[in-house]
């Protein structure tokens, strides 16, 4: 994911499913419009405390990490 993804503010759905992520870039985490954020099937082994600032998320998908 690269980190331009920060300047996608209106963005309301991500689903990065099977891509071999192992870490969220802190970019990601500007897009607080999002609402669904679908992670899994990636390498990531720990969600940052960043993950709070996505206020609207209301939907988090993390399995087989």
């Amino acid at each position: 994911m690269q980190p331009c993804i920060g300047k996608l503010v209106n963005m309301t759905s991500l689903s990065v499913v099977d891509n071999a992520i192992s870490v969220l870039p802190l970019e990601l985490f500007s897009c607080t419009s999002l609402k669904t954020l679908l992670l899994d099937r990636n390498k990531v082994t720990e969600l940052p405390p960043e993950l709070a600032k996505l206020v609207n998320l209301s939907i988090l998908s993390y399995e087989h990490n």
